[in-house]
């Protein structure tokens, strides 16, 4: 049994790194749609050129190819991660412990962001620093409402399923039964 755990384990991996691999050769394909030749591609300074729409759809096919498919491929193939997949009954206590927990964090989110803003970076660390925030103020320009909801799925709400169904649902429970199984407590 515990091959078949670790087995799963392995499996998501190769599915990711596929999926990634898809999802870029797909990003390359975008920029070649986009008028660049391949000289232009391998410099990833090229962005610049991409669109806000055109940078979503690479960042939501990233995720839905990346993460999502490799999960529900494994979800497919391996019929005991099912089990672990469904829902719990919701708490009413447990939703109000959240909130509470929440709300007590964020004076320390804030203290934390604060101090992160204290350090001093090398130039070569600033200046990627620049070029990542003008990338995440092109991707949350919004010319029209269609290009708000696309942002709210891109990232919001996609890469929220695709982590939580790897992570929590696979990659957590497959972990927690090989330490079970190897009588290791965790």
């Amino acid at each position: 049994m515990t091959k078949n755990y670790l087995f799963d384990l392995i499996l998501l991996l190769a599915f990711v790194m596929g999926g990634l691999l898809l999802a870029n050769l797909l990003l390359l394909f975008i920029f070649w749609m986009n008028g660049s030749d391949f000289s232009e591609i391998s410099n990833m300074n090229n962005l610049d050129a991409l669109s806000s729409t055109q940078l979503m759809i690479a960042q939501l096919s990233s995720h839905v190819i990346g993460l999502i498919l490799p999960a529900f491929l494994l979800t497919k193939i391996s019929k005991s991660i099912n089990p672990y997949l469904s829902e719990h009954s919701f708490s009413s206590s447990n939703f109000v412990k959240c909130i509470l927990l929440f709300v007590l964090v964020l004076p320390l989110v804030s203290y934390t962001a604060y101090l992160n803003q204290q350090i001093l970076l090398p130039e070569w660390m600033q200046s990627n620093e620049e070029k990542l925030q003008e990338m995440i103020n092109k991707l949350l320009h919004f010319d029209h409402w269609s290009d708000l909801i696309l942002a709210v799925i891109t990232i919001g709400i996609i890469p929220g399923i695709g982590e939580e169904w790897i992570f929590r649902g696979i990659i957590q429970t497959r972990t927690q039964l090989l330490l079970k199984i190897n009588g290791l407590q965790y």
